[in-house]
């Protein structure tokens, strides 16, 4: 979806609160525990930013170690995440990816738009 990205570790200071709390749904636990085993700045960045997202973390540097080197698990868990990243680095990338509609004829009509 983004073959332009290269997503690194480092991306992942650059999320925002409430993309943090998409991780536990998001980033693959084993990955994301291998990632910050070896990034304690990157705990502490997460657990100050958001807050809630501590336990998560918790349980993830708990995870056994995967298999794999380091750098092939950080590039697993960074492209599983590539979107919240790329709204952060790169958003003219990010919009050209994703598609709104803003055109006119769906607005409410104006007379809607008048409640008093």
């Amino acid at each position: 979806m983004f073959p332009d990205l290269a997503p690194v570790v480092d991306d992942l200071f650059l999320l925002e609160p409430h993309q943090i709390s998409y991780l536990p749904q998001r980033a693959p636990k084993h990955a994301l525990g291998a990632v910050l085993r070896d990034r304690h700045d990157l705990v502490r960045f997460l657990v100050t930013r958001h807050p809630a997202i501590e336990l998560f973390v918790t349980e993830a540097m708990a995870e056994p170690e995967p298999d794999g080197d380091l750098a092939a698990v950080a590039d697993e868990l960074m492209w599983e995440i590539a979107d919240l990243v790329v709204y952060q680095r790169a958003p003219e990338m990010y919009d050209r990816a994703v598609s709104s509609d803003w055109a006119a004829r769906h607005w409410p009509r104006q007379s809607l738009l008048r409640t008093r």
